[in-house]
C-alpha cells in the first residue's frame, strides 16, 4: 500500500483561498474533533477500470502556520468542538468539501473553479456550458464503504451519484470523492470519461 502525506497548509496555495479557508477549520474537528492530533490518516481506495489501489493518505497541519491565513483559525475550531454554531450539523458535508480538495490537489493537480449549485458534480474543475469537469462529495459519519455503496449505487428507488454524472451529457470529466470519519476510509473514483 502507498502513503501520502499531504500538509494542510498547501491547501491555501493548491486551492482558492477562500475556499479553503471555510473547508478547513470544518476538515480539522471532524478528523481531530478533540484537537489532540494535528492529524488525521484516511485509508482511501482508488477506483480504477482494471481494478481498486489503497493508499494510506495523512493529513497534517500546523494550527500557528495555519493561523497566519486565517486569524480566526483557533476560534472557530474552540466554537465547532463545543457545539457553539449554527453549521455543526453541516460539518460532516463541509470536511468532506475540504478533504475533496486535498484529493484534487494529491490526484488530479487541479483547482477548484467553484460550488456548483443543487446539481452534480459539487466542485466544478471546469464549467464551460456543455463542456462541465468537476467532483462529486459525499461524507459520512459511519459505515464506511458499505455507506459509500449506497451513496454511489443508489438505495429504495433513489439514484446513485455514478449514475447522475453518468447520465448528465454536459458532463464530461467526472469523479466520486467519499469520506467516512469511523471508520476513517475515503473513496476515489473517475466515473467520466
Amino acid at each position: 500500500m502507498s502513503s501520502r502525506t499531504y500538509k494542510l497548509e498547501q491547501l491555501y496555495e493548491d486551492q482558492d483561498p477562500a475556499l479553503a479557508m471555510e473547508a478547513i477549520p470544518h476538515l480539522i474537528s471532524w478528523v481531530d474533533p478533540n484537537g489532540d492530533h494535528g492529524h488525521g490518516s484516511f485509508q482511501l481506495r482508488e477506483v480504477t477500470p482494471v481494478g481498486a489501489v489503497d493508499y494510506s493518505l495523512r493529513i497534517t497541519w500546523d494550527i500557528a502556520l495555519l493561523s497566519t491565513r486565517d486569524a480566526q483559525l483557533p476560534v472557530h475550531l474552540e466554537r465547532f468542538r463545543s457545539g457553539k454554531t449554527l453549521t455543526g450539523e453541516h460539518r460532516t458535508e463541509y470536511a468532506a468539501y475540504g478533504l475533496a480538495m486535498v484529493a484534487i490537489s494529491c490526484f488530479l493537480g487541479k483547482r477548484v473553479l467553484r460550488m456548483n449549485r443543487w446539481r452534480a458534480p459539487d466542485l466544478l474543475l471546469d464549467a464551460t456550458p456543455g463542456r462541465i469537469r468537476g467532483v462529486e462529495v459525499a461524507g459520512r459519519t459511519r459505515y464506511g464503504h458499505s455507506a459509500f455503496a449506497q451513496a454511489i449505487d443508489g438505495d429504495a428507488g433513489k439514484t446513485g451519484k455514478r449514475a447522475q454524472l453518468i447520465a448528465r451529457q454536459d458532463v464530461i470529466e467526472a469523479y466520486l470523492s467519499l469520506w467516512c470519519i469511523d471508520p476513517t476510509v475515503a473513496h476515489w473514483e473517475k466515473v467520466k470519461p
